[in-house]
């Protein structure tokens, strides 16, 4: 058993800095391997990025979400948040990072700009069709700098935010991360890396600074599940991922993604998606090339 290794970073913070004229910054093509980021970290300013190809995973927040090709994710400021591509595989992204309240002159103390709605457990971050669409048109005409392209990245943005709080019911009342994910990082950043190896509670609570029963009790408190109730979804989520983009056997899953058994996997697959992973995937692979 490979014990998880000393995490001296904890949570960290990453700031942007935008130009105050222009509020916006667009990376260059990024090309992430299946090495996840070496940090649970946030920023200072609305994060998108649009998946030109690959597939795999993010961690954001208390969320386990799959990621692949042709899908947009948007990351609120101070949203804990890291990535990893599927084993075997590189992802390409590009990024934006942005000020829309500046970026869009709007004054006004709640408007289409407010970011609290779009984060926390509710908000699904990972976007299809017509928002990822807009992610891409983003950068795309920033990329152009044809004439007029700033209205048109501003118009685009206008009508993404829209889109994206009507997503959000306003009843739900805007998620801030509790202080407990930075106590909690080292943990959450073993757990993404080396979620296919077995991963011991108390190794894990080590790399903490904490006892086992503490914990527990804080991951419970800021998850809302159990760690080994996380590192489960963590890894049938990216089991999800190499079942619809891999063509590897179920076998081969199981194993990539750290299920002691076949058996194991099975129980666990079932017990979320309630059909097997054969007949989910199956499923799924006719409704993506219908």
């Amino acid at each position: 058993m490979n014990k998880p290794r000393q995490i001296k970073t904890r949570l960290r913070f990453d700031p942007v800095k935008l130009p105050p004229e222009y509020p916006l910054l667009v990376s260059k093509p990024f090309s992430q391997a299946d090495q996840p980021i070496e940090y649970l970290h946030t920023h200072d300013c609305l994060e998108l990025g649009f998946c030109f190809q690959g597939s795999g995973i993010f961690a954001i927040g208390s969320k386990v979400l799959p990621f692949r090709a042709g899908q947009a994710i948007f990351i609120s400021p101070d949203e804990p948040h890291l990535a990893q591509s599927s084993p075997g595989t590189t992802s390409l992204w590009r990024w934006v990072w942005l000020h829309p309240d500046r970026l869009l002159d709007r004054q006004e103390p709640m408007t289409w700009t407010d970011l609290g709605v779009l984060s926390g457990p509710d908000f699904l971050n990972v976007q299809t069709g017509h928002s990822a669409e807009s992610v891409r048109r983003i950068v795309e005409e920033n990329d152009s700098r044809k004439s007029g392209w700033r209205d048109l990245v501003r118009a685009q943005l206008w009508s993404l935010l829209i889109e994206l709080r009507r997503l959000r019911p306003p009843q739900v009342l805007p998620h801030k991360p509790g202080g407990d994910f930075a106590r909690l990082a080292p943990a959450l950043q073993v757990m993404t890396k080396d979620h296919s190896d077995e991963l011991r509670m108390g190794d894990l609570a080590r790399l903490c600074s904490l006892s086992e029963a503490q914990f527990r009790r804080i991951f419970r408190s800021t998850f809302g599940r159990s760690p080994l109730a996380y590192l489960t979804e963590l890894r049938l989520r990216m089991a999800a991922t190499l079942l619809t983009q891999t063509g590897r056997s179920v076998l081969e899953v199981s194993e990539k993604t750290g299920f002691p058994t076949l058996t194991s996997f099975n129980r666990a697959w079932r017990r979320t998606h309630k059909e097997t992973p054969r007949d989910w995937r199956r499923r799924m692979l006719s409704v993506i090339t219908s």
